[in-house]
């Protein structure tokens, strides 16, 4: 027999456009994130479950619960979390990760014997792992003693908790070429896959909010993945946090953004690299910035 459900699930009221504006607000003001009146539903939907997750009825009382102090920057994690899509999986780009290590990686010169990657927008951690599986298998195959690490940032509390575990059900790692899910990850009891310690260890994840990079320490990058993250902004602010990002990149170094997300977007410190289906830059040897 099924559970009757509760009145005041049934109870909230349609968000209406002026409802709409104030929470969009708050969300662009907060993350950046733009959400035009057409995802309407998108915003309406998450605000609504978690207001019944909660018990809230009305909008209002929620929304000045989200501005009361410590709790409210708490039950604000959490929404955003909501808010933002991480339907990722291992290798999704693979054109991205040929560019890597076929084209840029042979010809970049590794300073102090050290590789840093970051993953911006890194969700549950997937492309943080491929970025470490791509690197400790290049390294590997060309016999170049370099240690690496890699850098995963996101916006997500719990998206980042579960990027930590590194567990991940079997459709998430499909595309990733058997071989290497062999040597870099096991499977469990229960069919879903955990990366391997060693590589767990070489990856790293930390808060970041898009808007606030220049209040972070964020240390000089040698390869920088900013991929499907940037859809979430308006065109202007797309190109401020792409600017933004050079700022963090060694001199030689990588940027790879997702394809079709900012094709006009030009800095002058910045050479576009064609090829491998991929949308991809470098910076000028000179670090003048």
């Amino acid at each position: 027999m099924m559970t009757p459900i509760p009145d005041w699930m049934n109870s909230i009221n349609e968000m209406d456009d002026q409802e709409f504006q104030r929470w969009s607000r708050l969300l662009k003001q907060r993350t950046g994130m733009d959400v035009k009146y057409a995802r309407k539903s998108f915003l309406t939907t998450g605000v609504r479950l978690r207001m019944r997750e909660l018990g809230f009825t009305s909008y209002n009382d929620y929304y000045q619960h989200l501005l009361s102090g410590r709790k409210g920057k708490i039950e604000w994690t959490t929404l955003v979390d909501r808010l933002t899509i991480h339907e990722t999986r291992f290798l999704r780009h693979p054109g991205s990760i040929k560019l890597l290590t076929e084209l840029f990686l042979p010809e970049y010169r590794i300073d102090e014997d050290h590789l840093q990657a970051w993953s911006v927008g890194c969700a549950t951690g997937e492309e943080s792992y491929t970025l470490a599986i791509a690197l400790d298998d290049y390294l590997k195959r060309s016999q170049r003693n370099v240690y690496y690490g890699v850098v995963g940032s996101d916006i997500s509390l719990p998206a980042l908790a579960k990027a930590r575990k590194g567990i991940y059900d079997a459709h998430r790692i499909k595309n990733l070429p058997q071989q290497h899910i062999n040597r870099y990850l096991s499977k469990k009891e229960n069919g879903q896959y955990q990366v391997e310690k060693a590589l767990r260890e070489r990856v790293c994840f930390n808060l970041l909010n898009l808007l606030e990079m220049d209040q972070d320490v964020i240390h000089k990058m040698d390869i920088v993945f900013c991929q499907n993250v940037l859809i979430y902004f308006d065109k202007d602010l797309r190109y401020t946090i792409l600017d933004e990002l050079v700022k963090h990149i060694n001199p030689g170094g990588l940027l790879v953004i997702g394809v079709g997300e900012a094709i006009n977007w030009k800095n002058p410190h910045m050479q576009r690299l064609h090829g491998y289906d991929a949308l991809a830059y470098t910076k000028e040897s000179s670090d003048e910035q």
